[in-house]
């Protein structure tokens, strides 16, 4: 597919940290872009030169999307009991990766919980675990489990700096529109050698090209739906998160090639179905599911950094 060259100055948002003198550039390392030719709503894709990271930037005639996250569907996306023992495995597989890197995880924070499938999960295990979430609907979701839930302007007061172990961002970083800020304000809540856990779609998922290809020929269906979508701002590379996690005072441990749960991936694809864009139904996601599996293909990246020692 055929890139323009790197983006001239425009008039869009000058607040926007994703331009620099009316360009795009990168969120993660701070590289120029190039335009992917692509359109998702009101924004336009680019890519980083440098880490490969993609990312949206609004269009100068576009209105910025409202980026609420829990629409009514993923409430039984993330709570039917198929999803959350599938995420029981990851979090498992993901903690004892984790514990290489750290003598001890014991009281935990969960950014961006949801319905707090996380933090359930780390309780049950002897963790003191609790989360910060935006939405009035999850948070009141996960306190009816019993947990300790913050709204995320109170959770800078009621946690101590250096207090934590470990700080966890289960597809969340893909959604925030700076990125680099918000690792940067969590950051000091960490002890020195406590860890950070990010996971977030990976952007060298061999579909994605193919799929940008795909809805250029057939427009108006758009099989590119379930890869690029307005709630994602950021499609990070490996090397464009280590980057931004490294600026902001972490060491990079680890990354780890995952696939997305296949009950979570069912509902999200049956919802977008209803919602008219010609995608298939959410019982085609199994089968896409085992041939991921057999070709050894991942479409989610797990990052494992850490706080560095050397804190002053």
């Amino acid at each position: 597919m055929t890139e323009i060259d790197v983006a001239q100055p425009d008039d869009r948002r000058p607040d926007d940290p994703r331009l620099v003198d009316g360009v795009p550039t990168c969120p993660a390392c701070g590289g120029t872009a190039r335009s992917r030719r692509y359109r998702v709503d009101d924004y336009d894709l680019y890519r980083c030169v440098e880490c490969r990271t993609e990312f949206l930037v609004l269009r100068p005639d576009g209105r910025p999307h409202d980026g609420h996250y829990w629409d009514d569907y993923k409430f039984e996306a993330y709570g039917n009991e198929e999803s959350r023992a599938e995420y029981s495995q990851r979090y498992a597989d993901v903690l004892a990766e984790s514990s290489k890197y750290t003598s001890t995880i014991h009281r935990s924070l969960d950014v961006g919980c949801g319905i707090g499938n996380f933090a359930s999960w780390a309780v049950d295990r002897g963790l003191d675990a609790v989360g910060a979430e935006v939405d009035e609907e999850a948070i009141g979701a996960a306190r009816a489990r019993g947990l300790v839930v913050y709204e995320l302007e109170e959770m800078a007061s009621a946690i101590e700096p250096g207090s934590l172990d470990l700080i966890t961002m289960w597809d969340v970083i893909e959604h925030l529109v700076d990125p680099a800020t918000a690792v940067r304000d969590l950051v000091p809540l960490l002890r020195p050698g406590g860890l950070m856990v990010l996971e977030t779609p990976d952007v060298a998922f061999p579909l994605r090209p193919a799929a940008i290809a795909v809805r250029k020929v057939v427009e108006p269906i758009r099989y590119s739906d379930v890869l690029y979508f307005a709630d994602h701002r950021t499609y990070f590379s490996v090397a464009g998160l280590r980057h931004l996690l490294e600026a902001e005072g972490l060491d990079f441990m680890t990354d780890m090639a995952m696939r997305s749960p296949n009950a979570k991936m069912r509902s999200q694809f049956d919802h977008m179905s209803e919602g008219g864009r010609g995608l298939t139904m959410g019982r085609l996601y199994g089968p896409l599911d085992r041939s991921m599996n057999a070709l050894g293909m991942t479409n989610k990246m797990i990052v494992i950094a850490r706080r560095s020692w050397d804190v002053r």
